[in-house]
């Protein structure tokens, strides 16, 4: 936790009530931020000599937190990932609890007979909700706020602290609003942006672009409230991984020009990685040899509609546009295959091929035609 002005001043505040003999309650999230809290608050009352004052944390997930945090190396600071690997709890609370300067109490409401009057007096509470509208702080402030001797301290910018009070006036104890902001600001950005992630392209709204340190190899789009912003494409590599045929399975290989391409019939497991490929279950499942692969040959193709009888087509090229296509291939990217005033529509694209047909025995025609000698070119 940053020593930034707010937490300068809310060590400033919290030491005036303690002197006060008073307590300090801080509505707060159960994960996250109140980590650091604990131990920044810790280390303040160490230079300041207040080795008495008791930590509460009040929550029904209080202890469960606690205990997990040690587990989250992966989400916290590389000084603590290194004390988690070498086997010492990353966070400081674990030591705070056998000393029982923090004092945990699972619990989502609290009993006036019992827990709340043994509070030890003065004390830090850390609990929720921040929005003050249910939880154990909705006990805790009925019964603090009587006392001007305590103090309320808001850390958490999410609700109105104004709004969140007005239940409980007439209030005595003493309101601080001191948020504690962990974003990151445009310095941090930048720092970020160019010496630890440095991406090719960089989407920003345009409010922030003079907050954005130019970087020649950074492309920066921005963009405004309902703008529509066209993406660069992104060349996306593949992992190579593990492929386990089954010895039982025996692939049958189809010679093509130029290509091999193995059939194979079974179950399909993916992990990580690893591809295995399994007898199926089923023995009686028939197994289809053909293969369908590449682009289709439109000459080719409209040769062997002929050959099934299908006659008087219209062809006519599409005016669509193929970021994947370069400007030669333009010309011959879809094509829309009209037959007998519109009984059969056949639209074919770089990546797909639509048949619009509603006679049965005219679609498996044009399906025969489609598929016959597994036409196309890789």
């Amino acid at each position: 936790m940053d020593a930034s002005i707010n937490a300068t001043e809310l060590t400033a505040k919290i030491e005036n009530i303690l002197n006060d003999h008073g307590s300090v309650l801080i509505p707060c999230s159960s994960t996250g931020l109140i980590y650091d809290m604990f131990e920044f608050l810790t280390k303040y009352f160490e230079q300041i000599n207040l080795l008495n004052i008791h930590m509460y944390f009040i929550s029904p997930i209080s202890n469960a937190n606690l205990a997990i945090s040690n587990a989250m190396s992966e989400w916290v600071t590389e000084q603590r990932q290194t004390a988690s690997f070498s086997g010492t709890p990353p966070f400081k609370h674990n030591e705070l609890i056998k000393s029982k300067c923090l004092i945990t109490i699972p619990s989502d409401r609290l009993d006036d007979t019992e827990t709340l009057i043994n509070f030890e007096q003065p004390s830090i509470i850390f609990t929720g909700h921040l929005s003050l509208r249910f939880g154990p702080v909705v006990q805790l402030i009925e019964k603090m706020k009587t006392s001007s001797s305590n103090g309320i301290i808001f850390i958490d910018n999410q609700y109105s602290y104004v709004d969140a009070l007005k239940p409980y006036q007439p209030i005595n104890m003493k309101c601080f609003y001191l948020p504690i902001d962990t974003r990151l600001n445009f310095s941090q950005v930048n720092i970020l942006l160019n010496e630890k992630i440095r991406p090719k392209n960089l989407i920003v709204h345009e409010q922030y672009l003079n907050d954005i340190v130019k970087n020649d190899k950074i492309n920066i789009l921005s963009y405004r409230k309902y703008d529509n912003i066209k993406l660069p494409s992104i060349n996306r590599y593949f992992i190579n991984g593990q492929l386990n045929i089954k010895s039982d399975i025996k692939p049958k290989l189809i010679p093509t020009s130029n290509l091999a391409i193995a059939s194979i019939h079974g179950h399909l497991d993916m992990c990580d990685y690893v591809y295995d490929i399994n007898e199926l279950d089923n023995e009686n499942s028939k197994q289809n040899n053909l293969i369908t692969y590449g682009k289709i040959d439109i000459d080719k193709f409209l040769v062997n509609l002929s050959k099934s009888g299908i006659f008087g087509l219209e062809v006519k090229q599409l005016n669509e546009y193929d970021n994947d296509l370069n400007d030669n291939e333009q010309s011959n990217r879809s094509v829309e295959i009209t037959y007998n005033q519109g009984a059969a529509k056949i639209i074919v694209r770089s990546k797909q091929t639509d048949i619009e047909c509603n006679d049965p025995p005219l679609m498996n025609k044009i399906r025969d035609a489609l598929l016959m000698d597994n036409i196309g070119t890789l």
